[in-house]
Order: structure tokens, then C-alpha cells, then sequence
């Protein structure tokens, strides 16, 4: 908002200097007292539509975000999750190594850093195959348990609905996340939580870029 508000009034005020004094000459006294009016409402307009079009920006970002991770989440072969226990036996299990070389596939070819998957065990959420690299400080071998899960996750276990979620604040930092179940197929019990994480700062720079948009004369 401090962004928007100065990208505003920097921008028209280069405006208003450039332009007074020929406003003036054409019209007298009253463009002396019109100008500013006009000016201060321009403001006006352009920080509402500045917001607009931010949230707007943002919508699409979502409903992307959720498009791709409910992508992922039909991608995934459930009779291989029943065989993962979500534990650190799993690490050389032969449905975990392929799951996760799955994961890895679709976040070269989509961009995604991080992909990764999570079940609830007596009421705790534990991490499985995910994209990330074991060696970054961001990777959860299999088996972590997720201390601080944002509540959106636990909802979706138990409703079975995917969505959006964030910003919100975890032990790994601070994101947006889409989420979307992987179901058995003869039950319909959700046997895993797929998710998609963006970095909480690049995300509201991004949806910031369309609102900044609005003030380019």
C-alpha cells in the first residue's frame, strides 16, 4: 500500500509540474484553481484502481495456483501412495522413488521449486515424496512431522476440498500454497495432500506489479 501510495502521487506530481503553468496560460485564473482539483481526483482514481487491478492480479494468480496443483494431484497414482507408510523407512521404497522423481518432472517443466506431499497420522500431518532437493535447507526427508501447518491444510484432510491458502508463517517461512488431495479410488478416503508453495514475497510483488501498472502515463 506505502508502494502504491507513492508510486501514485510521485508519478502525478511530475504531471502536475510539467503541465501547471500551460494550463494556466490557457485558461487564467480558474485553471489555477481547477488543476488541483483535477489532480487531487486523478489520485484518487488511479490508487482505487491501482487496488482493482491488484486484486484482480491476484485472483488469477490463485485460480492458476490451483489449477496446477490439482494437475499434480491427478497425475499421481494412488495404489503407489498406499504402499508408502510416510515414514523414513520410505526412503528407498520403490513407489517413494517414484513418486518423487514425478514431482522433480513437473517442477522442471512448470517452474515450481517446491512440490511435496503430506498425510495426517493421529491428527499430525507428516511429509512425503516432495521435489525438493535433499540437500536444501528447505527439503523434509520422509517422515518429518509438519510442526506448524497453516489451517487450511488440516481442512482439506478432513474435508477432501482443495484451495489456496496464505499468506501464512510455518517453521520452513513465510508462503502462499495451493493444496489438493490425492484420492482411493474405491473409497474415496483422501490418502494424501498434495502442495505447491510461492514465496510469500515474490508472490505480493507480483500481484503488486499490476496496480504499479496502473500509474505509467
Amino acid at each position: 500500500a506505502v508502494l502504491r501510495a507513492l508510486s501514485v502521487v510521485s508519478t502525478l506530481s511530475i504531471i502536475f509540474i510539467r503541465d501547471y503553468q500551460r494550463f494556466f496560460k490557457a485558461t487564467g485564473i480558474r485553471g489555477r484553481l481547477l488543476l488541483p482539483v483535477l489532480y487531487l481526483t486523478i489520485v484518487i482514481i488511479s490508487f482505487a484502481g491501482s487496488g482493482f487491478f491488484k486484486e484482480l492480479n491476484e485472483a488469477d494468480m490463485r485460480s492458476d495456483v490451483l489449477a496446477s496443483v490439482r494437475a499434480i494431484a491427478s497425475g499421481i497414482n494412488p495404489d503407489r501412495i498406499k504402499q508408502l507408510s510416510f515414514t523414513a523407512d520410505d526412503k528407498d521404497n520403490p513407489a517413494f522413488i517414484r513418486v518423487r522423481k514425478q514431482m522433480r518432472a513437473w517442477g522442471n517443466f512448470s517452474g515450481l521449486k517446491s512440490i511435496y506431499t503430506m498425510k495426517m497420522v493421529n491428527g499430525k500431518l507428516f511429509f512425503g515424496p516432495e521435489s525438493i532437493d535433499e540437500t536444501s535447507p528447505m527439503a523434509s526427508p520422509p517422515g518429518t512431522e509438519y510442526l506448524s501447518p497453516d489451517r487450511a491444510f488440516i481442512n482439506a484432510w478432513i474435508s477432501g476440498e482443495s484451495g489456496v491458502t496464505g499468506p501464512y508463517t510455518d517453521e520452513y517461512g513465510s508462503f502462499v500454497s495451493g493444496y489438493a488431495p490425492v484420492f482411493d479410488r474405491m473409497t474415496g478416503q483422501v490418502l494424501m495432500l498434495v502442495g505447491v508453495d510461492y514465496d510469500s514475497g515474490q508472490w505480493a510483488a507480483e500481484s503488486a506489479h499490476a496496480g504499479i501498472l496502473v500509474f505509467i502515463p
